[in-house]
């Protein structure tokens, strides 16, 4: 059996969008309330444009904002995985790993199809 290569596009930007929705849903309170002491903050806040970026790499001809978002949310997502693991592997824990995944595919492969 073939692979459906002519779906690639449409699967691309479905782990674009799941990607950049999980950093959102799971991120997003931690940015309330503002305290621009706490690093999680500025981790968070960090994380959440790098996600708007990757939407907007995708609309983009060139890949280089893609490839730049990629790169920012897998590092941000591995030191979030780090300050966040307390010697047992859990569910979150995984869920962040296979975020940093995606988001290193997205490094490697840039807008290519």
């Amino acid at each position: 059996m073939k692979p459906f290569k002519a779906a690639t596009g449409v699967a691309m930007w479905m782990l674009r969008i799941s990607l950049a929705l999980y950093i959102v849903v799971y991120h997003i309170p931690n940015l309330t309330p503002i305290d621009l002491t706490s690093f999680t903050f500025y981790l968070t806040f960090l994380l959440v444009v790098s996600a708007f970026f990757l939407i907007l790499g995708g609309v983009s001809a060139k890949p280089s904002a893609t490839i730049i978002s990629g790169l920012a949310i897998f590092i941000l997502t591995i030191i979030s995985i780090v300050r966040e693991f307390s010697g047992d592997i859990n569910v979150g824990i995984s869920i962040q790993l296979m975020a940093a995944s995606i988001a290193f595919m997205f490094l490697c492969l840039g807008n290519n199809k």
